[in-house]
């Protein structure tokens, strides 16, 4: 998942993709244009959902998140 925000209240858009193993996410060019001009953030974050095979009575949940340096941007 991807998110890019703005400097703008409100500004912020998230791209992502669910396809397992996946090297690029698209970014929708309508949805990038919903950012505003001039400096912002992006954010670059990982999830690991796996099945549990052996869950207790009481179920739960294992889940692995990486998340990369935020970087700064500048939107044209």
């Amino acid at each position: 998942m991807l998110t890019i925000n703005g400097e703008n209240e409100g500004d912020a858009r998230i791209f992502s993709t669910n396809d397992v193993g996946a090297t690029s996410i698209i970014l929708a060019k309508d949805k990038l244009s919903q950012v505003g001009q001039g400096p912002g953030t992006a954010f670059l974050e990982r999830s690991y959902l796996p099945a549990i095979r052996e869950a207790p009575g009481a179920g739960g949940r294992l889940t692995g998140r990486q998340r990369a340096e935020n970087l700064e941007v500048y939107m044209k």
